[in-house]
């Protein structure tokens, strides 16, 4: 007899097992830290490699970088004003500049001749004489390879050289890097709105208009030395400046730059006059006179005997008394102005022409000590503020206002747009009295 009860006992068995699940095995709390340090490392691997390409790319463009471009420097310090400007003057050695010594007497005169043949071509031999006879050649010789031609055109680039179109004058070479050099020019003539060329021997490059400053009329360009062949660059050079307190009545000098109308050319002269104070807004400058006759439109700039850069043709102050004069502004008192021009900064204005009141005056007239305002100019920050002519400044943002210069370092010093208290002393009905304003510097 069959034993059935047995048989699907068997047959339970063998279905219950088919009907099993698989069961995980149990994961504890190391497999889950395992992955978690393995994903962890990795993305510390991926970060490694990706900062190391960045770097080293980075640094690949910075060398690209720093081949194309290179820091600007300003390659001059600002002039000390004598204490005694008179007694400096008389002190000083009056005995002619040197001249820098010559080994080789035919190389000097082969250096000689080649320097008449470009400026006879310039200028024509009529007016080269006084140049050779007084070796102010020498003082042409070392400015020359800081002199270019700046032109521009009201059309588009094709227009400069259409010679109808362009109108040109001269520029100096001030600050260069080893592929930048900045260019100042006088304004008036050009279009600022118009693309810059400069014309450097044979070589026109583009240049970039980097700042302008309203008050001299003296402007400012950067020029991509790269532009150049290695050779012409490398016979480029800032000019030298020179300290104008030191200069004189009776020093030779030599206008360069644009003085006959035609770039590039230049007269040999007389200092005939130098005027120590003419005040202007928010300046005291020095006007250097001389004896030669020349078109203030035109531009130029005064050498002394080294070649050093020492005064910029201006007609912005000169006194129609002595108009058969040329005049320039001093260089010392233009130092921070062409510093600001060189690193495109906006130089602080506040509008106001001052004199200084003495103590001896102060007391004599009755008046506080402080600078006396002569004029406010029109739509300035002062004028704005409220500040009017016959008030006496005494302090701005707590600095005593004792003198002129004390309002021109301030303001050199100072930001434009900031905001700033001026006190003033202003005359009542019996007196004065104080008054302060709020005033928003403006720029030049």
């Amino acid at each position: 007899m069959t034993d059935h009860t047995s048989d699907k006992n068997l047959e339970s068995e063998e279905k219950s097992f088919i009907k099993e699940k698989m069961a995980a095995p149990t994961r504890g709390k190391a497999f889950y830290a395992k992955i978690v340090l393995a994903v962890i490392g990795g993305l510390l691997l991926f970060g490694i490699a990706t900062g190391t390409s960045f770097a080293l790319m980075m640094h690949h463009l910075g060398k690209e970088v720093s081949e194309t471009q290179s820091e600007i420097d300003i390659p001059f310090e600002r002039d000390t004003i004598p204490e005694t400007v008179e007694a400096s003057i008389e002190t000083e050695d009056s005995t002619e500049a040197e001249v820098p010594e010559i080994q080789n007497e035919a190389d000097a005169d082969e250096k000689r001749e080649a320097l008449l043949g470009m400026l006879r071509e310039l200028n024509g031999d009529s007016m080269l004489s006084e140049l050779v006879n007084d070796s102010l050649y020498t003082a042409y010789e070392n400015a020359a390879c800081s002199l270019v031609t700046v032109r521009n055109s009201a059309g588009d680039a094709e227009a400069f050289y259409a010679e109808s179109d362009t109108v040109e004058t001269f520029g100096v070479i001030v600050a260069m890097s080893d592929y930048e050099a900045v260019v100042l020019f006088p304004s008036e003539p050009l279009n600022l709105e118009a693309p810059f060329q400069v014309q450097i021997q044979e070589y026109g490059v583009e240049a970039v208009l980097k700042q302008v400053d309203s008050l001299t009329g003296i402007a400012a360009l950067t020029v991509n030395l790269r532009q150049l062949p290695d050779g012409i660059r490398g016979g480029l050079s800032a000019i030298g400046l020179g300290n104008s307190y030191n200069v004189k009545l009776g020093d030779r000098i030599l206008l360069a730059g644009s003085p006959l109308g035609m770039t590039g050319s230049a007269i040999a002269g007389n200092v005939t006059y130098v005027k120590k104070e003419v005040h202007i807004s928010d300046a005291v400058i020095r006007l250097i006179y001389t004896d030669i006759p020349t078109a203030y439109e035109v531009g130029g700039i005064l050498l002394n005997a080294k070649g050093e850069l020492v005064g910029w043709l201006t007609s912005h102050y000169s006194d129609s008394t002595l108009s058969r004069w040329t005049a320039a502004v001093g260089i010392s008192e233009l130092k921070s102005v062409m510093e600001d021009l060189i690193l495109g900064r906006d130089t602080a204005s506040l509008g106001v022409v001052v004199r200084n009141i003495s103590s001896s005056l102060a007391e004599s007239l009755e008046l506080p000590e402080g600078l006396y305002v002569t004029n406010v100019d029109s739509q300035s920050p002062a004028y704005e503020a409220g500040i009017q002519k016959g008030d006496v400044i005494t302090a701005i943002e707590d600095v005593e206002m004792r003198s002129v210069r004390s309002l021109q370092n301030f303001l050199e010093d100072a930001e434009p747009g900031a905001e700033v208290t001026v006190k003033v002393m202003r005359l009542g009905r019996d007196a004065y009295k104080e008054v302060s304003f709020v005033v928003e510097l403006g720029s030049r």
